[in-house]
């Protein structure tokens, strides 16, 4: 049985509106946005949820996550639900921050339709 804390729905995390329109006036200004983060960070992948509906309107429809080449199909199966399991990545995950649970949170929910 999966660990329940894997398939955990990640609450967003909002930034103050003056904020979130600067932001969003950025990427809708450019070809590509990226935000990075101190590996491990936990508040990030929930920023990144609160502004997706955003960005889709800007017409972004890409998330692209550090993880490793040989994991991606098994992640993207896992985000589809033909995986009981996330990739070791994220189920074994290093000590370095990576492959947090917030981001294989938010890989799931960008991953839903709509």
């Amino acid at each position: 049985m999966p660990d329940p804390l894997l398939a955990a729905p990640l609450s967003p995390l909002s930034l103050p509106h003056a904020v979130e329109d600067e932001l969003c006036g950025l990427a809708a200004s450019s070809d590509a946005l990226i935000l990075g983060e101190i590996h491990g960070t936990r508040e990030v992948p929930r920023l990144v949820l609160g502004l997706l509906d955003r960005l889709q309107q800007h017409g972004y429809g890409i998330l692209a996550l550090e993880v490793p080449h040989s994991q991606e199909a098994m992640l993207l199966k896992w985000t589809r639900g033909e995986e009981s399991m996330p990739p070791p990545f994220f189920s074994n995950p290093s000590g370095d921050g990576r492959g947090n649970l917030e981001v294989l949170s938010l890989a799931r929910e960008a991953a839903r339709p709509g």
